[in-house]
C-alpha cells in the first residue's frame, strides 16, 4: 500500500483487497450503492491514502464518494523509512482534503502492537493517538472523523490479559470521547487453531462493545492459516452480531 505513484484502471484479480485506483473506487461505490438499496441501509466504502501520493488518493476518494480512508504517515516513517518531511506534508494536505470531503480517517497505531509487546509498548499507542488527534484538528478534521487506531494484541497467555485489553480500550474511549476509534482484531497471537481464534475474536468483539469502539474490523479465525473463504467471513460476522 505504500505507493509512490497513482495507479489507474480497474483491477479484478491478483490483489488482496481493492487496489486504490479511481476506477476501482467508482466500481465499488456503484456496487455498494446497489447493495444499500437492497438492504435498506447505507453501506460505507473504505480504502487507503498512503505512501507518497496521499493527497492524490484522498482527492480521488472524495470525487468517488468514499466514506473512510486509512491516513497515517507515521507508519511509513517508522517502519518503511519514508522521508518524514515529505510524507508529513502529504499527510497534512490529504487530511485537509478528507475534512472537506467528509471522509473519516483511520490511523495505524495497531502496527505498533503487532511489531512489539502490546503490554510493554502500550504507551506508544496512546502517544501516537494524541499526536494524530492534534495533526487532524490542525488540518480541519472534526472529532467525528477521527478513527484513531488501537488493537487487541496482548498475548492471551499473559495473566489477566482480557482485563488489560479492556483497560486499554477504555482508556482510548475516555481520552477521545467524541471520536469513533478504530479497533483492530487479534493477529499476532493467532496460531492457526480456528477454535481458539474464534474465541479470541469473541473476546475482541466483547471488549469493543463494552467500550463503545466505533469502527471494528472483523477478526478472522483463519488468520495466519489461509486467505479467508466466504464461509469464514460469514462465521466471523455471526460472532460480531452475537
Amino acid at each position: 500500500s505504500l505507493l509512490d505513484y497513482v495507479p489507474e484502471g480497474a483491477t479484478r484479480e491478483g490483489f488482496a483487497g481493492t487496489y486504490a485506483t479511481q476506477e476501482n473506487f467508482r466500481l465499488m461505490r456503484a456496487a455498494l450503492d446497489e447493495s444499500s438499496r437492497e438492504l435498506g441501509r447505507y453501506v460505507r466504502l473504505t480504502n487507503y491514502a498512503s505512501g507518497l501520493c496521499m493527497p492524490e488518493m484522498a482527492t480521488l476518494a472524495g470525487l468517488e464518494r468514499l466514506d473512510m480512508m486509512l491516513n497515517d504517515s507515521m507508519y511509513g516513517i517508522l517502519f518503511r523509512d519514508i522521508n518524514p518531511v515529505r510524507t508529513f506534508v502529504d499527510q497534512r494536505f490529504s487530511r485537509q482534503v478528507h475534512a472537506r470531503a467528509g471522509i473519516i480517517i483511520n490511523t495505524g497505531e495497531d502496527n505498533y502492537l503487532t511489531t512489539a509487546d502490546a503490554v510493554d509498548e502500550a504507551h506508544t499507542v496512546t502517544v501516537s493517538q494524541l499526536l494524530n488527534e492534534f495533526f487532524a484538528h490542525e488540518a480541519g478534521l472534526a472529532d467525528w472523523q477521527l478513527g484513531l487506531g488501537h488493537a487487541f494484541e496482548i498475548n492471551p497467555d499473559v495473566p489477566e490479559s482480557l482485563r488489560l485489553e479492556l483497560a486499554h480500550a477504555l482508556l482510548a474511549r475516555e481520552l477521545f470521547p467524541d471520536a469513533p476509534l478504530k479497533w483492530m482484531p487479534p493477529t499476532k497471537h493467532m496460531t492457526g487453531d480456528v477454535f481458539r481464534g474464534n474465541l479470541l475474536d469473541g473476546f475482541f468483539n466483547l471488549v469493543g462493545t463494552l467500550t463503545g469502539q466505533g469502527i471494528l474490523l472483523v477478526g478472522m479465525m483463519t488468520e495466519a492459516v489461509v486467505t479467508p473463504w466466504l464461509s469464514d467471513r460469514d462465521i466471523a460476522l455471526q460472532n460480531v452480531r452475537y
